[in-house]
């Protein structure tokens, strides 16, 4: 166990990893602490100082400086600052040169530089009155643990204070960039009006960035939480040591705020400020004479760390002795149905590690992707969270664009974490190098999937930028609209801008691309190279036009598939006036081409189209004649209520067409016209094709459930014999007959069978033809046949099996199977039994036929009568 002495900066809720390692080690019983000289500006001769940051945050970084070499030279914002923004605020990007996180912090960095050196001396009392405020540079230290660093500049022969920021722990989403800034500033301010002493007390400096970024809570809660997970087991506050200046300035304020009042800290900061000793300021605030401020500020400290509720912090430590001892089974017996809010970030994060270490690929990457947003600032270890992403997102089923965000994002925001070095050294393993059209297909994959907002903005951007490069300005249009309001984002308004350029006025590169890909596609016309065409946009729709009008007399479905063509790639709104043209050179044409067009251009677009000052107007066309073509006998009332059904009709999607029909099927009181039941039994989709049958057979249209007999699927085949047994009538039984004799599969001959015992149970050539059947040696339709037979009417049944029985028993060697299956039709319809058994001969059974004939003639066996 340890006893606190100096801690550097604390997240929110729980200390990284990464910052447990500068604890407390240059003292006796102490380890991992900051000398004086490296790194945590504790001698007055230090060149540069790193001061402890606040919790929370943003990232970037900047290249390392080699000894010997001149540092990078600050690169000035390329825009111009907005009003009120601080022209001393640089940014210098390093490895985030091509990160748009970095970009919009750097774009917003003058104006948050500006406003925090205007709050500074409201919560501090402190101001740079000596000269000039510092320079305020934010950049990448390489090193995630440093939220900023104070360094010496020499401003007119005198030692100036300057600010690096660093951005890795910011981007990262383990510090607060604002409140950072106070910090950095009000501890600048003290380092600058002491730059001619020998600086401020390190625990002082604590006191002012806290005072300035206001986070003593979050202080509090970092030091409570280190207590509730045993890593120190004694608290010391001791104002001569500077491994011990957190503690120590966490105490010194909580007593202020106990004994004092908030003025008492712009006393003590601008005191210290002017020179005095900063103990005999504390003892005077806090009514203790000289250093006598120490004990007190010691105990109010523990009894506030002992105030931690640490029953969470207990279930933690128990779920990771459960899981290292026993396995992932105890862990998940251990856990509770409700994690408790402190520590549930990091048990899932416990969760997902046991469930890959067992080969649950699928439920620890959907734990990892469950982790929120700002997770990275309450867990201990947020680079190795990113590194089992990495993993997860690699194993089967996973999502490598992401794994390849997640990566870029632990090299950059975690530059010293021993994760990253590990990933980086495995990476041509990993199979993750630059690959642009791996890459390209992958992020295409992942935005079919799953939209364009589960792209990060960076991704997103690349992938909007490449594909305007390919010349697709349509799909770049497309899926920069997919992304709602993240399209306003700053990082993405150049790439718009391009994507409507090119929309507007296509280049000739463009067009000949397009060009290219209208060939590929006419030689082999597969989805994908149509799907090249799309993409193309406005480029593809212009050459398209440009194409029909010069051969007006292609017709028929190569044209319709060029105009349909051509109104996807101009999207919705230009489809109808690019196509235009085409139109203006022949107007009756329209009435061709429109109804195809549907589903491709939305209903609103179709609307305005239609009306007298809209296209049909512009082609002397009228109105109504085109509505009665586009809508096919639908009312126009009845599409207004649903917009979506003439694109949905002909979509290429089958959920599409699905819900379309459905629509149509939901008003009981709508006949659907026979227009849409023609194209709906045209359909690809079998069950769409059986459904119309369904619907044209309950409309009584004969004719078209007739046709329906040919589909090539048995589904749609049964549908229409169901249908017209359920219309009846002489057509309904010569055509299921006429059927029956044609058809090859056992199940729709079945329906057929038993559809024809339904229209047609009495009549002579039905029957027969179903006792045909029994001879077969299809069980499936044999067995069932019989027993139905047998319960016909008893009449008609008893002449057609007697018919049946004396044709079988005439042939030179009759079928047993056959007349015993016939006299058992014949048993369960008249309830008689003649005494026949397989067992009698030819001779015997002809006896028996001629006692079943004179029963039948004396009229024993009347319909109805035993």
């Amino acid at each position: 166990m340890k006893a606190l002495g100096y801690i550097p900066p604390v997240p929110r809720d729980l200390l990284p990893a990464a910052l447990l390692m500068l604890l407390l080690g240059a003292a006796p019983g102490c380890q991992g602490a900051i000398a004086p000289g490296e790194g945590s500006g504790d001698g007055p001769e230090a060149s540069a100082r790193t001061a402890t940051g606040s919790p929370d945050g943003d990232q970037g970084e900047s290249e390392p400086t080699l000894p010997g070499t001149p540092a990078p030279r600050p690169v000035p914002l390329t825009a111009p600052p907005e009003p009120g923004a601080d022209t001393r605020a640089e940014v210098v990007p390093g490895p985030y040169a091509d990160d748009r996180r970095f970009a919009v912090l750097a774009a917003t960095w003058p104006a948050r530089v500006a406003q925090a050196r205007e709050r500074l001396p409201v919560v501090t009392g402190l101001t740079f009155m000596a000269g000039p405020p510092p320079r305020v540079i934010l950049t990448a230290l390489r090193d995630e643990t440093r939220p900023f660093e104070l360094a010496a500049d020499v401003v007119d022969g005198r030692k100036r204070v300057s600010v690096r920021v660093n951005a890795e722990p910011h981007l990262g989403g383990l510090l607060d960039v604002d409140r950072t800034l106070l910090r950095a500033l009000g501890t600048a301010a003290l380092e600058d009006a002491l730059a001619r002493r020998d600086g401020a007390p390190a625990w002082v400096l604590e006191v002012a960035g806290m005072a300035a970024a206001n986070d003593l809570e979050e202080r509090l809660a970092g030091i409570q939480r280190l207590w509730a997970l045993g890593r120190i087991d004694a608290i010391r506050v001791d104002p001569d040591d500077p491994r011990a200046a957190l503690a120590t300035g966490t105490a010194a304020l909580l007593l202020v705020g106990e004994r004092g009042a908030p003025s008492d800290i712009h006393r003590l900061l601008s005191f210290v400020a002017d020179g005095d000793d900063a103990d005999m300021v504390m003892g005077r605030i806090a009514g203790e004479a000289g250093g006598g401020w120490v004990e007190p500020a010691r105990l109010v400290l523990h009894q506030r760390v002992r105030d931690l509720d640490e029953r969470p912090w207990r279930l933690l430590e128990a779920a990771e002795a459960a899981y290292a001892e026993a396995g992932r089974a105890a862990l998940e017996a251990l856990l509770p149905a409700r994690l408790p809010p402190a520590v549930a970030d990091e048990l899932t994060l416990l969760r997902a590690r046991a469930a890959l270490d067992v080969g649950e690929v699928e439920l620890g990457r959907s734990l990892l992707r469950s982790l929120p947003a700002d997770a990275a600032a309450r867990l201990r270890e947020p680079a190795e969270a990113l590194a089992l992403g990495v993993e997860a997102e690699l194993a089967r089923g996973g999502d490598r664009v992401r794994a390849r965000d997640l990566l870029r994002r632990l090299r950059l925001d975690f530059p010293r974490s021993p994760a990253g070095e590990r990933l980086a050294r495995s990476e041509p393993t990993l199979g993750l190098q630059d690959d642009p059209l791996r890459w390209m297909r992958e992020v295409r994959e992942r935005v079919a999937r799953e939209g364009g907002t589960s792209l990060e903005l960076d991704t997103a951007e690349r992938y909007a930028r490449v594909l305007v490069l390919d010349h697709r300005a349509g799909a770049a249009e497309g899926f920069l609209a997919s992304l709602g309001r993240r399209a306003a984002a700053p990082e993405l308004q150049a790439v718009a801008r391009a994507v409507a350029s090119e929309q507007e006025d296509p280049s000739l590169a463009a067009k000949a691309r397009a060009a290219d890909r209208l060939r590929a596609w006419r030689a082999e016309p597969t989805p994908e190279r149509r799907q090249d065409l799309v993409d193309g946009g406005l480029a593809t729709a212009a050459m398209i036009v440009d194409m029909v009008m010069r051969q007006p007399d292609v017709r028929g479905e190569p044209r319709q598939q060029m105009l349909v063509l051509a109104a996807e790639a101009a999207g919705d709104e230009r489809a109808l006036r690019v196509l235009e043209p085409i139109w203006q050179a022949d107007p009756l044409r329209l009435l061709d081409d429109l109804p195809l067009l549907t589903s491709a251009v939305s209903f609103d677009a179709l609307d305005a189209a239609l009306r007298e000052d809209g296209l049909v107007g512009r082609l002397g066309l009228g109105s109504e004649v085109v509505w009665d073509v586009v809508a096919g006998g639908l009312e126009q009332s009845w599409l207004r209520a649903r917009p979506g059904f003439l694109a949905a009709i002909r979509s290429p999607s089958y959920d599409d067409r699905r819900r379309a029909l459905e629509s149509l099927l939901e008003d009981p009181d709508l006949r659907v016209p026979r227009r849409w039941l023609v194209e709906l039994m045209r359909d690809p989709a079998p069950r769409l094709r059986q459904r119309a049958v369904e619907q044209a057979a309950t409309q009584g249209d004969v004719d078209l459930v007739r046709e329906a007999l040919a589909d090539e699927r048995p589904s749609v085949r049964s549908a229409a014999v169901r249908g017209l047994a359920s219309i009846g009538g002489p057509a309904a039984r010569d055509d299921l007959l006429a059927h029956l004799g044609r058809e090859t599969d056992g199940e729709v001959r079945s329906v057929t069978a038993f559809a024809l015992l339904e229209v047609a149970p009495t009549d002579g050539r039905v029957l027969a033809s179903l006792l045909a059947l029994v001879r077969e040696d299809d069980t499936a339709l044999r067995d069932p046949l019989v027993l139905a037979l047998g319960n016909a009417p008893r009449g008609p049944v008893a002449y057609a099996v007697a018919d049946a029985l004396e044709a079988e028993n005439a042939r030179p060697a009759p079928d047993r199977a056959y007349l015993f299956r016939l006299m058992t039709v014949w048993q369960r319809a008249t309830r008689f039994d003649l005494g026949w058994h397989p067992a009698m001969t030819r001779e015997q059974t002809a006896l028996v036929l001629a006692r079943m004939r004179r029963a039948l003639q004396e009229q024993r066996l009347a319909d109805g009568d035993s």
